[in-house]
């Protein structure tokens, strides 16, 4: 089964999705479910109030008492139900952003396959954050610990601190995140097999010119006022 294929040979599967119209669908409902069941696990260990209170202070304003329990509803009722936007809206952004690259490169394929490259690349990322995640909540003592920010130890900006560097070099370094290194390669694979005269290299060069402007545009932001 391809959703099983896709973590030790994605190449056979993705050939397997070349007919496949609605085959994204699948891994798009488990990446959502995946999302929220992370967040379940987040809010079962510290609650919408605490994590409020967190970020509020880390930003150096002082915690509002009233409104807080209203807001902090509000925020778990966000946290629930943003995963069915962002998601489904993510897949489709980037299925278009890989059909412009193919296309740009005189190759042929269409929004469905690359729907289905996008919807199998996010499937195994999402659940290899979501197990980190949860073993890194579980065993945080406190939200301080946990990092909200930057929770998961697979980028340099994990263990440089924007305290020890600076804000804005530290969203550099987070940059550097194995993770997503993995899951542009994914679709790039993914993009190439369910396309014609197009190859890995050639999607994978824009995408990592296209993550690279979006990591100096977060360092930018982060050192300018964050």
């Amino acid at each position: 089964m391809e959703l099983f294929e896709v973590f030790y040979s994605p190449a056979t599967a993705f050939a397997k999705l070349r007919e496949k119209k609605w085959a994204w669908v699948l891994p798009a409902l488990l990446v959502i479910a995946l999302s929220i069941a992370s967040i379940a696990v987040m809010l079962n260990k510290f609650s919408a109030n605490d994590i409020i209170e967190y970020q509020v202070q880390q930003s150096g304003r002082d915690v509002p008492a009233e409104g807080l329990n209203q807001a902090a509803g509000l925020v778990s009722v966000f946290m629930y139900a943003s995963p069915l936007v962002t998601i489904p809206v993510m897949i489709a952004v980037i299925a278009l952003v890989l059909m412009a690259i193919v296309k740009g490169f005189a190759g042929e394929t269409s929004f469905p396959r690359m729907l289905n490259a996008a919807s199998y690349s996010f499937w195994p990322t999402t659940v290899i954050s979501s197990v980190l995640l949860a073993v890194m909540v579980v065993t945080a003592p406190d939200l301080r610990a946990l990092n909200l920010d930057n929770p998961i130890p697979l980028n340099l900006g994990f263990f440089v601190g924007p305290e020890a560097v600076g804000k804005g070099f530290a969203a550099l370094l987070s940059g550097i995140n194995l993770l997503n290194f993995y899951f542009i390669w994914l679709l790039s694979a993914g993009a190439a097999i369910l396309s014609e005269r197009t190859t890995t290299g050639k999607v994978m060069g824009p995408l990592l010119g296209i993550y690279a402007l979006w990591i100096l545009g977060k360092a930018g932001f982060a050192a300018l006022f964050g």
